[in-house]
């Protein structure tokens, strides 16, 4: 009598797996969102707008020659900013 050795054959499995047909539900529906009452979305819209508001201006251009600069290469708008 032979022993088995006990080794993985994986590139059998990954094949196997390749090769084997998917079982995927056709007819998935996602969930609901929550809903979000109007005040509610208006505070959120409201914070949000003034943190762009404050983040834009602190990632403007110091002087003129940057921003010439950053729009004729499109880049280094940004490179003299202060955190």
């Amino acid at each position: 009598m032979g022993y088995i050795l006990p080794i993985d054959h994986y590139q059998y499995q990954d094949y196997h797996k390749r090769v084997a047909p998917q079982k995927d539900n056709k007819h998935y529906i996602e969930g609901p969102f929550k809903v979000i009452l109007n005040n509610q979305h208006e505070e959120i819209s409201n914070k949000y707008d003034a943190f762009n508001r404050t983040l834009n201006q602190k990632l403007k251009p110091r002087n003129a020659s940057e921003q010439l600069f950053g729009k004729l290469t499109g880049k280094g708008r940004h490179f003299s900013d202060q955190a």
